[in-house]
């Protein structure tokens, strides 16, 4: 009987190995991940900034301006400047460009722009169109001046007689009488002129108002109106000998 015990006994501890070694799923590895590449580090490269060529603009006396629009007077000798013009030019050369379809204007050469570079111009009437400055260097560049803006003018003024016109982007008024009370009955256009028959010793002018506008219908009138010189005015021709009378 106890030898039965024994080998039931060694059965039983032998089974304990097989029990504890029973089979487990063993995980699958992942696969390995592949880590894109990247670039490499870009090293910064120092680079030395070139200054802005200046070009500079023109300048040019004009009676009236607006908005970049500007009025020259038609008959009048005017000097074209280029401002801060480049330096080291062979010849600077100055056109006037009209918006029309048209040829082109030559103004003027300056060679020598060690007092700036200039040309003068006797302007013509009705212009409609802008300047234009161009640098010419020895090596074959070139190098333009600023845009100068809208440039125009009217009609040229009357041969030998005093006239005035408006001296600004407006027109004047011509009155009734010698006096501010007075009504206003026609104006005058920019560009247009009014021949001055007579001045008064406080300041005021008759003129021939043929040229100006009614002030309800538009049309040209008729007779003749006055005009102070607090308006803006400029005057034409060899106004000395309009007659002085009291006013």
């Amino acid at each position: 009987m106890r030898e039965l015990r024994t080998i039931m006994l060694w059965i039983m501890v032998s089974s304990i190995p097989a029990a504890c070694t029973s089979t487990t799923a063993i995980p699958t590895p992942l696969p390995t991940q592949t880590v894109p590449g990247q670039s490499p580090l870009v090293t910064p490269i120092s680079v030395e900034a070139t200054a802005a060529v200046r070009i500079g603009y023109i300048t040019f006396p004009y009676w009236a301006a607006d908005a970049g629009n500007f009025a020259l007077q038609a008959g009048e000798t005017i000097t074209l400047v280029w401002e801060e013009a480049p330096p080291g030019a062979s010849r600077y050369e100055f056109i006037f460009l009209p918006d029309a379809p048209a040829a082109f204007t030559f103004i003027g050469t300056d060679e020598d722009a060690s007092d700036g570079a200039t040309a003068q111009w006797l302007v013509p009437q009705d212009l409609n169109g802008s300047f234009k400055g161009t640098a010419y260097f020895p090596d074959g560049h070139t190098i333009a001046a600023g845009p100068s803006g809208a440039i125009y003018s009217g009609k040229l003024p009357p041969d030998g007689i005093c006239a005035l016109s408006s001296g600004g982007a407006g027109p004047i008024d011509l009155l009734t009488e010698p006096s501010s009370d007075a009504t206003p009955f026609a104006f005058l256009l920019p560009g247009s002129y009014a021949e001055v028959l007579q001045r008064t010793t406080d300041g005021w002018y008759l003129v021939d108002a043929r040229e100006a506008r009614d002030q309800i219908t538009n049309l040209l009138t008729t007779g003749s109106g006055w005009i102070s010189d607090q308006a803006r005015i400029k005057f034409h021709g060899p106004c000395d000998e309009i007659p002085l009378v009291d006013g």
